[in-house]
């Protein structure tokens, strides 16, 4: 398994038990804002005010082959995120949302939450790092069946004291986590 798998697997194990089901019992979940789980794209874009970017296959860890896709929009959508990449599913409806900046702004997880061993920032466009000199820092978080998975990555050379190159928090709803970490245990 790769390392990105790995990683990922670390992460979400805490926050659910594998399963091959997904329950429709969550559509209409509300993601973050007026984004809610299983909404179609198009609505998803006009609810971020942006427009809906190309489509893009996900070849990201846990996910499905040939099941997903992704769309990137530019923005402004808050807590200084440009990018919002929508992930959905075969129906052209939203599985997960992920919020990113590329561009150095302030640190926002403490020192602890980063490992050396950890390298990706970005588990949906599969984006991380292997440089000696950048670190990349996870959180947690699980709000109404909603997992927000934060990540941040540093460069001890060019960002300074408080200071990360890139940003990324990854909405997970409930039944995508389970679908995730079962595909992650069959890999193993």
């Amino acid at each position: 398994m790769s390392p990105a798998w790995q990683e990922l697997q670390e992460l979400l194990l805490p926050y659910s038990r594998p399963t091959d089901t997904q329950s429709g019992e969550t559509a209409d979940l509300p993601i973050i804002g007026q984004i809610s789980y299983r909404m179609l794209v198009e609505d998803a874009a006009k609810a971020l005010n942006a427009k809906l970017g190309e489509e893009r296959p996900v070849h990201a860890p846990g996910f499905p082959q040939n099941s997903f896709d992704y769309y990137v929009l530019q923005g402004d959508f808050g807590g200084g995120f440009d990018i919002a990449v929508l992930v959905a599913d075969g129906d052209g409806r939203v599985a997960a949302l992920q919020l990113s900046r590329e561009s150095p702004g302030p640190a926002v997880l403490d020192l602890s939450m980063y490992r050396k061993d950890w390298q990706m920032l970005d588990f949906v466009q599969v984006k991380g790092t292997t440089a000696a000199t950048r670190h990349v820092g996870h959180r947690v978080v699980v709000r109404n069946n909603v997992v927000a998975l934060e990540s941040e990555m540093v460069d001890s050379e060019i960002s300074g004291p408080n200071r990360a190159i890139a940003r990324a928090i990854l909405y997970l709803p409930q039944p995508m986590v389970n679908l995730i970490l079962a595909r992650l245990e069959k890999a193993l």
